[in-house]
């Protein structure tokens, strides 16, 4: 990640990374968060250092110690609510129990399931909670200012691409090899052991070898 990050800072590159649950010092080294929840709708969309106060203004509140990564999963999927959130309205839930029911009959008939019911109540809550989510982030994107729309979520300026490098001769290759692998032998010569000098030696002899084979035809 921090070579990643490195690419950012020096080249200019963006870089996308699909990450589960990252250390905190991982997490903080993101520019941008992208939350999604179930089929892919938005949770939160933005600097990844405002997602916390982001999700306190809702009502959320992380316990302390707990990672903030684990933190956004755990809002993402519903399976936590707000402190003093309203729960979803009998008929919301009555109606998702229902069809999640039917989905999810012969996993709930198991003998160490929970009772259909309330099976059914917890993913109505989540679903409910989730869709509170969704609402919420699109009043916040509304309401951002235009220019601040433009800046995180507008696609960059079209830049030309990079010229095609010109390939490099298999001579050239075989010089950078011998190179590098001379350079690592006299880094490591306090470490070399016999195999190392007997392979060195074959490798140097096959080499001669081939050269002179060459030289031959």
């Amino acid at each position: 990640m921090e070579s990643l990050k490195n690419l950012v800072k020096t080249q200019g590159m963006t870089v996308a990374t699909v990450i589960h649950q990252p250390r905190t010092d991982i997490y903080d080294m993101f520019d941008s968060l992208f939350l999604l929840g179930v089929g892919g709708r938005t949770v939160y969309h933005g600097p990844g250092t405002d997602a916390k106060a982001y999700f306190e203004n809702l009502g959320y509140r992380m316990q302390e110690g707990e990672s903030q990564a684990d933190w956004f999963l755990d809002i993402s999927s519903g399976d936590i609510e707000p402190d003093g959130d309203v729960e979803a309205d009998d008929d919301t839930i009555r109606a998702t129990s229902s069809m999640q029911y039917r989905n999810r009959k012969s996993l709930l008939m198991s003998a160490n399931s929970k009772p259909a019911g309330k099976e059914d109540e917890a993913l109505a809550k989540a679903r409910a909670a989730r869709e509170k989510l969704y609402r919420a982030f699109d009043v916040h994107f509304e309401n951002l200012p235009s220019q601040e729309k433009a800046e995180l979520f507008d696609p960059p300026k079209p830049f030309p691409l990079p010229e095609t490098p010109q390939a490099v001769s298999g001579r050239r290759q075989l010089i950078v090899q011998l190179r590098r692998n001379a350079l690592l032998s006299w880094r490591n010569r306090g470490e070399l052991c016999p195999s190392d000098v007997t392979f060195l030696g074959t490798y140097t002899g096959s080499l001669i070898s081939i050269a002179q084979r060459f030289k031959d035809n």
